[in-house]
């Protein structure tokens, strides 16, 4: 049975100029690298990198990352259509950084492969980015789907994604950890769900979170699991009526920011909640795909079309500018 073989390519980065709306002269105290897809008329493969000074708005550009170099199977792509910024080496890497390990030095990713005429089947791999060695770490029937959605100090955890035969779309039922160097899967207690509208959609700040719709109160709840305790907890219940709700990301003060059309809130704890202006448009995250959201020292960060908008812990959202209007721009790392 061959294994998928991955080669990440680094990219230093290079310039060439982006437009965007002038700001007043300012001293930065960080650049905030990001990120969009180039239009489909150009290529989907294309990822456009750069920096935005912080406060001044000044933008750096990094240009088009070169796509990843696959030695057999091509991974499942939604995986490495993203990028993100490893500031210890001044590197881009061409992946979704929830892939990463908190330290930028492994990633995980899974795929299918076969041995000859034999059915696929699935395989998580773990890659040393510096070494560029692949290696697998569980395999299992290609009926299982099992999305990376964390990769933390000493486990991976991992999303089972399921059909929800109402909503028509993929969601994750269940939660499981192996640890780096591999085993076997473990079952997260307390994880697994008997209504799957909508599933787990984000692991942060030492816990899983979940949107629920609950049908006889007509209204949708957020559930927190802890990963230590693995207590469930109802952390936030939206108005009636609202259905489509997301989850965004936990800052670094440990509130939960959920959105829905119209409303973005953050949720300091449970019983306790601010509504916020919300930035143009709804977009919602899903587990797998490119994370929405990021938190630094600054405030919480969330892409949008053409541009980022920061929510910082005093005073008014800011927007900053780049890329196209159409393209949705995602942060790529904390601002540093």
């Amino acid at each position: 049975m061959r294994a998928v073989g991955l080669i990440v390519m680094l990219l230093i980065v290079a310039s060439c100029g982006v437009a965007s709306a002038p700001r007043p002269v300012a001293t930065d105290v960080c650049r905030l690298p990001v990120w969009w897809g180039e239009p489909e008329d150009i290529t989907p493969q294309f990822i456009h990198a750069a920096f935005i000074g912080v406060p001044s708005g000044k933008i750096s550009d990094a240009g088009r990352l070169p796509a990843p170099t696959y030695t057999e199977f091509e991974p499942v792509p939604a995986q490495f259509a993203a990028a993100s910024y490893l500031s210890s080496g001044a590197t881009w890497l061409r992946l979704n950084r929830t892939l990463l390990s908190p330290d930028g030095t492994q990633f995980v990713y899974w795929t299918y492969a076969t041995a000859g005429q034999a059915p696929a089947i699935y395989e998580l791999h773990v890659v040393t980015v510096a070494a560029r060695d692949d290696r697998v770490i569980y395999r299992g029937a290609a009926k299982d789907v099992y999305l990376p959605m964390a990769f933390e100090s000493g486990a991976i955890y991992l999303g089972h994604q399921v059909l929800n035969l109402k909503s028509n779309q993929l969601v994750v039922d269940s939660l499981y950890v192996i640890k780096p160097e591999g085993g076997s899967l473990n079952l997260v207690p307390g994880s697994g769900l008997p209504n799957t509208a909508s599933g787990w959609s984000l692991i942060s700040d030492g816990a899983a979170w979940e949107v629920e719709w609950n049908g006889g109160v007509s209204h949708s709840s957020v559930y927190r699991l802890d990963l230590t305790t693995h207590a469930v907890s109802d952390w936030y219940d939206t108005p009636s009526g609202i259905f489509e709700v997301s989850a965004q990301g936990v800052d670094t003060q440990g509130r939960l920011y959920v959105s829905y059309e119209g409303h973005l809130v953050r949720v300091d704890r449970p019983g306790m909640d601010v509504e916020l202006p919300p930035p143009p448009g709804f977009t919602s995250g899903s587990a797998g795909w490119p994370p929405l959201f990021e938190a630094d020292r600054l405030g919480a960060w969330f892409a949008r079309g053409n541009g980022v908008w920061l929510y910082p812990a005093q005073g008014d959202p800011q927007h900053y500018p780049v890329g196209l209007t159409r393209n949705i721009v995602y942060p790529a790392g904390p601002c540093t």
